[in-house]
């Protein structure tokens, strides 16, 4: 999936970085990374846990480590 996401954003996402996907029945994890053409980062942690909770963040930060 992460990399049908890169071939439809290629005008703005250079790369995509798996960092960790895990699975425990129907348990996840997601770490990633997503670099943008401008030289920012999306940073991705998704958790989906057996409850069915989900917990997930995202931190985006520019070219000179200032974040949003």
């Amino acid at each position: 999936m992460p990399y049908r996401l890169q071939r439809r954003y290629a005008h703005i996402i250079d790369e995509i970085e798996v960092i960790r996907y895990r699975r425990l029945g129907e348990a996840r994890e997601l770490v990633a990374r997503v670099y943008m053409k401008d030289g920012s980062v999306l940073h991705i942690k998704d958790y989906l846990f057996l409850s069915g909770e989900r917990k997930y963040a995202f931190h985006w930060q520019d070219t000179k480590g200032a974040y949003w």
